[in-house]
């Protein structure tokens, strides 16, 4: 892999044999990895791997810049290095409870769109920068958003009813980091930044059901959902009835 300032975690979906591996050059031998196991490898080392057997892994890139963001709307000095306690062989529960949702999040990404994506990969992001950083939340901010800023981000996501737009961009608009982003806002709304999303396009979906001929399928096409079948099993959860039955309680 390429030179670069970033960690790369490696999470194993199942057992992997031992390897061979290279870091700068040298030789190195991966230790046997059981599933659920944790490596995370330092790209400045440049690490290479001859892998001779199938691999199913999770691998998230954690670049320094993004991990010195966390540190710093922590609080707390920026992270000098991360590194995994035993290579190839520690377990992580925290991150084997993640993972599903993850791969799943990942998997149906035209389905939970990228906000809800963004808020696990940050979670799985602050858990590793803990856990194998010694990032600590000695401060701890429980203040919202200032009132221009939870308004532009509202207004963000409502314009996105039908469209994609990363919990990034909305952050950056709001001159915020990914992490201040989304406390600050669930502190103001309640609700997650995906939450206030499906909140908005269920609003406008019970709008379109009173008031318009559109067809179920159609309804969800103009909301944002992937389909059909996605904005029921949305709509049923939120509201305990299917779409067509609210709507002919509606008449």
């Amino acid at each position: 892999m390429p030179k670069e300032d970033t960690f790369y975690a490696i999470f194993q979906l199942r057992d992997h044999p031992p390897h061979e591996h290279w870091n700068d050059g040298q030789p190195k031998q991966a230790a046997f990895s059981p599933r659920g196991c944790l490596h995370i490898a330092d790209l400045n080392a440049q690490p290479s791997a001859l892998l001779r057997e199938p691999l199913d892994s999770l691998n998230l890139e954690l670049p320094r810049a993004a991990l010195d963001d966390l540190a710093e709307d922590i609080g707390v000095p920026r992270l000098s290095n991360l590194a995994v306690p035993d290579p190839w062989q520690t377990p992580d529960p925290q991150l084997t409870q993640l993972q599903p949702l993850i791969v799943s999040a990942l998997a149906e990404a035209g389905t939970v769109g990228p906000l809800f994506s963004g808020q696990l990969l940050l979670a799985a992001a602050t858990h590793l920068a803990e856990a194998y950083g010694g990032l600590r939340r000695t401060i701890i901010r429980t203040g919202g958003l200032a009132p221009w800023q939870e308004r532009r981000a509202r207004e963000m996501i409502a314009s996105a009813l039908g469209s994609e737009i990363s919990l990034a961009q909305i952050a950056a608009e709001c001159c915020l980091s990914m992490s201040h982003f989304c406390k600050a806002f669930k502190v103001s709304t309640g609700l997650t930044p995906h939450g206030w999303l499906q909140q908005c396009r269920l609003d406008r979906a019970r709008h379109l059901l009173q008031q318009s001929t559109h067809s179920l399928a159609e309804v969800a096409v103009l909301c944002g959902f992937a389909d059909q079948s996605h904005f029921s099993r949305i709509f049923h959860r939120k509201t305990g009835m299917t779409p067509g039955r609210w709507r002919r309680q509606q008449l």
